[in-house]
């Protein structure tokens, strides 16, 4: 397991955010991308392949502007 954090500006249509994200790439090419989503939550992507799940998302813009920043397409979601 490897972990690092890193702080970015990412655009979504007009609106840029400020974010923090820890990423961890655990084995199997597996990479969990963890986000400060609102005030008081975090939000999550998955990836590995093809496939990215966004897990808890409160923020449509704030997700579509990380998946394009690391260069991922969203194919699942799932609110807990």
């Amino acid at each position: 397991l490897t972990s690092h954090r890193q702080k970015s500006k990412v655009a979504a249509s007009s609106t840029m955010f400020d974010i923090t994200t820890k990423e961890y790439n655990l084995p199997n090419n597996l990479t969990v991308i963890q986000f400060r989503a609102l005030s008081d939550n975090y939000g999550y992507l998955v990836h590995k392949g093809e496939h990215t799940a966004a897990i808890d998302t409160p923020d449509a813009s704030l997700i579509r502007a990380i998946l394009a920043h690391y260069g991922f397409q969203l194919t699942h979601i799932l609110n807990t």
